[in-house]
């Protein structure tokens, strides 16, 4: 029998070539696994997504290794894959200590899109910008925060920064549009979420958005089918179904609006709150 750290040389040669059965195979004949092991696991597991047998191995990493960066960071990137918000927030809240994890902590607030966590977020985010004045997505996520609380100036100047810094990246044009909507332009708003949509097709925040700004316009059907769409692509994102909740009850749709609030409620754990 290959002694463990055999084993696990041979499944880092397999991860770093993507033979990722392979070397999720060795790694489970690991005896006594530690840290590196689980570590390796998880993430190979993610590669092969098997979403629900990485997460106990990187939480166990974790709990070998609470100081480990890197660990903390795949598994909180896990948990907004999976839609586990408040697990992201909590796990990041302590641990600011890089670009990235600072962008998982707003990412956090950010798809859960609850109003206790604005002031939190516009904190959070005003603090990143400052620190890494060169990242585009803390730009966008403090434009939004801004847009969100009525700073609709300061939010445009946050977001047009964001989309100079990298303009392939379809959050700013996105949220720039979230802008629009909230001050009332919701023509304005629907062509920024079409043109967002047709660029980035596969970018669920442009649908949910191309959703909220035809549901504004009174054209509740549209906006159905495109709420159904966002909720087919990000099925874990909680905004969804509570936009779809709202639709489906103004267009008479009882059932079905109950059946999104429920989803909703099981996403966040909130309770419905007004959006524009």
């Amino acid at each position: 029998m290959l002694a463990a750290q055999s084993l696990f040389d041979q499944a880092a040669e397999d991860y770093r070539q993507e033979r990722f059965a392979e070397a999720a195979e060795k790694l489970r004949r690991v005896a006594k696994p530690g840290f590196d092991a689980r570590f390796l696991l998880g993430a190979v597991l993610i590669r092969l997504d098997r979403a629900p047998e990485a997460l106990p191995e990187l939480e166990a990493a974790l709990r070998l290794r609470p100081e480990h960066l890197d660990a903390r960071k795949l598994l909180a990137s896990e948990y907004l894959r999976l839609g586990r918000h408040a697990a992201a927030i909590s796990l990041m809240r302590a641990h600011l200590r890089d670009e990235e994890c600072y962008l998982l902590y707003l990412q956090a607030h950010h798809d859960r899109g609850e109003l206790e966590d604005l002031t939190a977020a516009l904190r959070l985010a005003r603090t990143a910008a400052a620190r890494y004045p060169r990242s585009a997505r803390a730009h966008a996520y403090l434009g939004y925060a801004l847009g969100e609380s009525g700073h609709f100036a300061q939010a445009r100047t946050h977001l047009e920064r964001s989309f100079t810094l990298d303009p392939e990246d379809p959050l700013a044009p996105v949220l720039l549009a979230a802008v629009l909507l909230t001050q009332g332009d919701r023509a304005g708003a629907l062509e920024g979420f079409t043109a967002a949509a047709a660029r980035w097709p596969e970018f669920a925040e442009a649908r949910l958005g191309r959703g909220r700004a035809l549901a504004a316009l009174e054209r509740l059907e549209e906006a159905a089918t495109e709420l159904e769409l966002a909720a087919r692509m990000a099925p874990a994102m909680p905004r969804i179904p509570l936009e779809l909740s709202k639709v489906y009850a103004r267009l008479g749709r009882t059932e079905e609006a109950g059946r999104a609030a429920a989803r909703f409620r099981e996403l966040s754990g909130a309770s419905v709150r007004k959006t524009p």
